[in-house]
């Protein structure tokens, strides 16, 4: 999911956020160890210079599709 979300595909991080659920993860654990891990490393790669605002939005949306 981690790549989905660097991406900023939306309809991915729902259907990979709906698929975890089902096998059990908890909302907290979804949230904690894949959307915000995922939006960590854009912010490391926003932070380097290597991606700019509109992908940050991007993945930042992608994140709300998920939540």
């Amino acid at each position: 999911m981690h790549d989905d979300l660097y991406d900023g595909m939306a309809e991915e991080i729902v259907e990979g956020t709906e698929l975890l659920l089902s096998r059990g993860w908890t909302a907290d654990r979804v949230l904690s160890e894949a959307l915000v891990e995922g939006m960590r490393i854009v912010g490391i790669d926003f932070r380097d210079g290597i991606l700019f605002v509109p992908e940050v939005l991007l993945s930042a949306n992608a994140m709300k599709a998920g939540m």
